[in-house]
Formats: C-alpha cells, sequence, structure tokens
C-alpha cells in the first residue's frame, strides 16, 4: 500500500482503496510547519494495524511484511512494530462467573498484591516463552505473590477460582 493509493489526496498512480487505514499526511504544502513537526519524516502514515494468530508453542513462524515506496530513488519507507507486541499468554477459560480479580501494582520489583471476590485456588506465573516460573495455592482472598526472585520482563499470572481462569499481565522491573 502507499500513501497516495489508500488516500487520493496526491496525483493518484492507482484508485484509493482502504482509506480507513491512512492515518495522515506529514507534510502540507501552505504549512511548512507540518513537515517540521512531524515525529518522522515520511510523506505519510497508517493508522497502527494489529495482526494476531493462533500459535503453537515451540513451532516456528514467519511474518512477512511488505512495504512500497511511491515512485521514489530514495528508499525511505519504514514499518515500526511497537515494543512488547511479539508476546504469547496463556489463554484464559471463557468465563462462567463475575469472580472480580484486582492486581496491584502491575509493574512492580518485590510484591504484587492479588485480591478476588472467592478463594484464589491457584495462581500460576508463565513468562513470555509460556514456562511456569511460579505456582501456589492460596485459598484465600487475598495473596501477596513474591516477584524479587523474577527476572526484569513480562509475565502472565493465570488465576483459577471455581474453576474460572482469570489471567492478569504483570512486568517485573
Amino acid at each position: 500500500m502507499k500513501t497516495n493509493n489508500i488516500h487520493p489526496d496526491l496525483p493518484p498512480i492507482c484508485p484509493s482503496y482502504n482509506e480507513t487505514y491512512f492515518s495522515h499526511y506529514n507534510f502540507d504544502d501552505s504549512n511548512l510547519s507540518v513537515a517540521q513537526n512531524s515525529a518522522i519524516e515520511y510523506g505519510g502514515q497508517t493508522v497502527p494495524l494489529t495482526a494476531f494468530a493462533n500459535v503453537i508453542p515451540g513451532d516456528v513462524y514467519h511474518l512477512k511484511l511488505v512495504i512500497a515506496d511511491n515512485n521514489s530513488s530514495e528508499l525511505d519507507s519504514a514499518v515500526f512494530i511497537e515494543g512488547g507486541n511479539f508476546n504469547t499468554c496463556p489463554t484464559p477459560a471463557p468465563p462462567i462467573s463475575n469472580d472480580n480479580v484486582n492486581l496491584y501494582p502491575s509493574y512492580a520489583d518485590e510484591k504484587i498484591t492479588i485480591s478476588a471476590d472467592v478463594d484464589m485456588e491457584e495462581l500460576v506465573v508463565v513468562n513470555m516463552l509460556g514456562s511456569v516460573v511460579a505456582s501456589v495455592n492460596p485459598n484465600s482472598k487475598n495473596y501477596v505473590l513474591d516477584v524479587k526472585d523474577l527476572q526484569s520482563g513480562i509475565y502472565f499470572v493465570s488465576i483459577n477460582m471455581n474453576g474460572v481462569k482469570k489471567v492478569k499481565r504483570i512486568v517485573r522491573k
């Protein structure tokens, strides 16, 4: 896709399509400050796009990104990927109750407090590779999870209550 075939303000080479993916141009011939205040030096940009897929841990997958440049020999196109977006997490069971879970702070270096409306039977901490790094059976509505021995990074806490699993994301500083 090119900015001028997503959004045809420039002389169109192709008819526009998928205009909902267009965000804005980073220039305005009548107002030079638009380009001067742009976060990136590209003619335009799309809205953030999201892709997702069901994957099997341990299998190899390939991601193909294709970008185009509009009649330019400068080769100045780019794809920006937001940090932390290539991650996996346990798939929670569909909720079958209104059991409420609170977890705070979700960004911590020592302890995280978890509370629920009903007794939590099991807490399982999983790293980004899908490996279980901690598991406890609090059998209580409140539990303080010690995270100081975990490496810095993103983890998921699976909370089992009455056969219902809820998953919360935490970050170890």
